[in-house]
């Protein structure tokens, strides 16, 4: 797969057009990480599509998503069944409630809360229950997030939460590695990471035979799921010494 050039920083959007209230602290810096990712791009290849597929079966959800926060907008480039999802200004997004405070948000009953841009968003995509949590590089910078969907009101357990952080840390963690690495080492990497996740769906689509629509989510799934978590974790390189390193010129990657 062709690897574009990132936008150079100087033409990114200016942030300022977005609420204030949806800001972090570090939107400067948090821009600059999104832009040197690529994640909106990134969010298109195969094993983070594969991804959202897994995550929506091993929570028995119907949907499951991931987005890239930008300066006024919101990219939806790996969703599973919420077809037609592309993308959404900043201010209707949920997930720009996750990014701002850099920690899970979990909202059980959207379809009875107060009226606004977020609940009119949720009422359009026939969310009733959303879960995001935050996917960041470093230490702090939030350039989007791994979101579940439910069409009906649904408690999320800490088990539930927990699990769900650690995915998104595998997300944030591909996404430092395919910007570290040559374009050929990246695709050799994530085809492994993309047959692990497909045995792993095996592994789920076999236990749910035993668990139908259990709420919350069986200890069995996720002692599946954390274990695969482990395996894949392992065939990534060791990160950067740098918490996030700047990026390379993409022409780099085929030196």
């Amino acid at each position: 797969m062709p690897w574009r050039t990132p936008r150079p920083l100087a033409l990114l959007p200016v942030y300022a057009r977005s609420p204030a209230h949806l800001l972090p602290s570090n939107e400067a810096d948090r821009l600059r990480a999104l832009a040197a990712s690529a994640a909106a791009e990134a969010f298109a290849e195969p094993v983070y599509q594969q991804l959202v597929a897994v995550v929506a079966r091993a929570y028995q959800l119907p949907s499951a998503f991931l987005s890239a926060v930008g300066a006024d907008q919101v990219d939806f480039p790996a969703t599973h069944g919420i077809p037609g999802l592309c993308a959404l200004p900043r201010e209707e997004s949920l997930c720009a409630l996750a990014v701002r405070q850099q920690h899970p948000l979990v909202l059980n009953h959207l379809l009875t809360a107060p009226a606004n841009a977020h609940q009119r968003t949720a009422r359009r995509l026939g969310l009733a229950a959303y879960v995001g949590v935050p996917i960041l590089l470093g230490k702090e910078l939030a350039v989007g997030a791994l979101c579940l969907g439910s069409p009906v009101p649904r408690e999320f357990s800490p088990q539930e939460l927990t699990v769900l952080a650690k995915l998104a840390a595998l997300v944030g963690a591909l996404l430092g590695v395919r910007q570290r690495l040559l374009a050929r080492q990246w695709q050799a990497i994530q085809q492994l990471v993309v047959a692990a996740l497909h045995q792993l769906e095996h592994l789920l689509d076999h236990l749910a035979k035993y668990n139908h629509a259990h709420v919350p989510t069986p200890t069995a799934v996720f002692n599946a799921l954390q274990h695969r978590l482990t395996t894949m974790r392992a065939m990534l390189p060791p990160a950067s010494p740098a918490a996030y390193p700047p990026a390379r010129n993409p022409a780099q990657k085929y030196a």
